[in-house]
């Protein structure tokens, strides 16, 4: 054990074996010595970087192939490793390495934080020459906030909850520290004020870096979809105000979107939010949409040509486009905004045009533009969107016109080819039928009928 700041030699000293061992230890004698450490080491760092690749290609591929997340990977494991080692400067367990797998872990998921752990705690631990009570405090550091959150979605309240128990953790790991090295009750105070300190300046590191790189690189992490979903969000407050219709409408398809995603393994919070706001394009001429039409109100179609009126219907998905970039949504729930009607026809207006005008008339002038959904959610959203609306306007629901239903929708979009871009199998497909059949069946059941209320005769009273 060297400390730092111990004269290890002075002018005129006698050079003993243990003097030599220790110039060794610190690479300052002893030149092929040294060549062959830092050869030791590179191979060390190369062996460590080709494992951490072949887990990654292995457990997350679609992060190995994102270069923005491989680009703030990047930057947070230099940026905050920098901040270690100021940090470090004033107290050898003052640790903040715990922000690199919080913010890993909201930015890329659960597999690379913990990849990321995986490969620098052997590399911090070596290359910076770390006892059994620094390199403990590392561990802590390195996998606490991968474990105490494990796969659950990420918010922000979680980052305080982990800041607390790192606080804890590290700060009783400072003062067992400081009392094993036999110091003074006072520096085992400020062991555990240094170590608590480090854990919660982690969780503020992290959750101030996730907010830098979501607004920088408009990034969908689990705490953005989150605040998506609050009822108070300004889009969801004008839907429910100025298109009820279309608001009720779309918690319903959020729901049987959020179970089919879940039923695949797919992305269930975008799912969730992509169907909140897939038809905010409809806020700009909600009148125009049967759902948001009252009984005391005259259909407007019924005064316009089909073509006039399918112009309008096929508008709200530019429309809901320019606002989701007005209020800077983020792309994935953009992409599930232009795709939830994928190319596929308007029929009522196309036949009755068809009805107006002979037969002599495109299906393309009665097509959404698209493009096709890709993604599981965009796909998953794009059918439970069509499934909600034909089984609302079914006038005798039973579970087998609904599975009928059902299934024929998506029948007739396999046909048609709106699914031949998504990643989704016919298994998959088979799956989200099931679910959205299941879903259906127990939200439109059938009640008791109330009973008239009986007037109670004057005769009858006591």
């Amino acid at each position: 054990m060297i400390r730092r700041g111990e004269v290890l030699l002075r002018r005129g000293d006698i050079v003993t074996r243990e003097h030599l061992q220790a110039l060794e230890a610190l690479g300052m004698v002893g030149e092929s010595r040294r060549f062959l450490k830092a050869l030791s080491l590179g191979i060390f760092i190369a062996g460590v970087v080709v494992l951490e690749y072949l887990y990654l290609r292995r457990f997350a591929p679609l992060f190995l192939g994102d270069n923005t997340l491989l680009f703030m990977r990047l930057m947070t494991v230099c940026g905050i490793l920098v901040l270690h080692l100021l940090t470090l400067r004033v107290s050898p367990v003052f640790l903040v390495a715990g922000a690199i797998p919080l913010v890993l872990l909201t930015l890329a998921g659960w597999e690379v934080a913990l990849g990321e752990s995986l490969l620098l705690f052997p590399l911090l631990f070596w290359a910076w020459r770390m006892d059994l009570p620094g390199g403990l405090l590392l561990f802590v550091h390195l996998f606490s906030p991968v474990f105490l959150l494990g796969k659950k979605r990420a918010e922000r309240k979680h980052f305080t909850r982990v800041g607390e128990m790192l606080a804890l953790f590290c700060g009783v790991l400072g003062i067992l520290f400081a009392l094993q090295e036999g110091l003074s009750l006072w520096k085992a105070l400020a062991f555990f004020v240094y170590g608590g300190s480090g854990g919660i300046l982690a969780s503020v590191v992290a959750l101030g870096s996730v907010s830098l790189f979501e607004h920088t690189f408009h990034l969908t992490t689990e705490v953005r979809l989150m605040e998506l979903l609050n009822p108070n969000h300004p889009l969801l407050k004008r839907l429910m105000l100025e298109a009820p219709g279309t608001y009720s409408h779309s918690l319903i398809v959020a729901n049987l979107a959020e179970v089919a995603a879940e039923e695949i393994g797919a992305n269930a919070l975008l799912a969730r939010a992509g169907a909140y706001y897939h038809d905010i394009g409809k806020l700009k001429r909600p009148q125009f949409f049967i759902e948001n039409q009252t009984n005391l109100n005259r259909n407007v179609h019924e005064r316009l040509s089909p073509y006039l009126s399918v112009r309008v219907i096929i508008g709200h998905v530019r429309d809901g486009l320019e606002i989701a970039r007005k209020f800077r949504l983020p792309r994935e729930v953009q992409g599930i905004i232009q795709s939830h009607h994928g190319r596929s026809v308007v029929r009522y207006f196309y036949e009755k045009a068809l009805r107006m005008g002979g037969g002599n008339i495109s299906r393309d002038v009665f097509r959404y533009p698209g493009p096709l959904p890709r993604t599981p959610e965009e796909a998953i959203v794009f059918l439970a969107d069509s499934v909600e609306a034909a089984v609302r306007s079914m006038k005798d629901p039973t579970p087998r016109r609904i599975e009928m239903t059902v299934r024929n929708i998506i029948r007739a979009y396999l046909e048609d080819g709106q699914l031949d871009e998504s990643s989704l199998t016919l298994r998959d497909i088979n799956r989200i039928a099931r679910r959205f059949v299941l879903f259906l069946n127990g939200m439109i059941h059938a009640r008791v009928p109330y009973p008239e209320p009986v007037e109670e005769s004057v005769h009858g009273k006591s």
